[in-house]
């Protein structure tokens, strides 16, 4: 019997990547809802709790920490519902700051200790790489993000420097990290 997966992130970024990356990899789970509206940390949750309600094996939430970040109730309701049990089969996904952190790793040749405290920051070095790359939904229609940034960077070296950045954050050092590779992890597993 095949399990099922649900995926949703806050807004229209995480929602255009991930359908781009289903319809590139050809994966079978479903993205809820069909493009986000709110992207406070009491709606997502709600929207977790109700994918589990509908029947799903699995839920993948795709966070984006700037905005926990700035919102220190938000930020505690997320920590304290991290250790629920109705949150179990809940896999949360944090990028700090943002999803574009993600994206980035697919260019830079290494990893740095330097923490973007949101997308602004990144904005600039992004540009490096996807000149034409803005947040709006015109572009993400146009631009199919999943197989522009494998076809113009490397998902392995994305891959291998979100681990690392991870590793780093564990340690205790103040620099951007994003858990992405364990949606992959997850998605491999499902595919099997």
């Amino acid at each position: 019997m095949r399990k099922s997966l649900a995926i949703f992130g806050e807004g229209p970024t995480e929602w255009y990547y991930i359908d781009s990356l289903r319809i590139a990899k050809r994966y079978p789970f479903t993205m809820r809802p069909s493009l986000p509206q709110h992207a406070d940390i009491k709606h997502m949750l709600a929207m977790a709790k109700q994918c589990l309600n509908e029947g799903f094996d699995e839920v993948v939430c795709l966070l984006d920490m700037d905005r926990l970040n700035s919102h220190p109730a938000e930020m505690q309701t997320y920590r304290t519902a991290k250790q629920q049990k109705a949150y179990r089969k809940v896999t949360f996904i944090e990028t700090d700051p943002c999803t574009e952190y993600w994206f980035l790793l697919h260019f830079i040749p290494q990893l740095s200790q330097r923490h973007f405290d949101s997308y602004t920051a990144i904005e600039t070095e992004l540009h490096k790489y996807l000149p034409q790359y803005e947040k709006t939904e015109q572009y993400f229609k146009c631009n199919k993000l999943f197989p522009t940034l494998t076809s113009s960077g490397d998902l392995d070296r994305a891959l291998e420097l979100a681990r690392q950045s991870v590793k780093l954050h564990e340690e205790g050092m103040p620099n951007s990290y994003t858990e992405m590779f364990r949606l992959f992890d997850k998605l491999d597993e499902f595919a099997k």
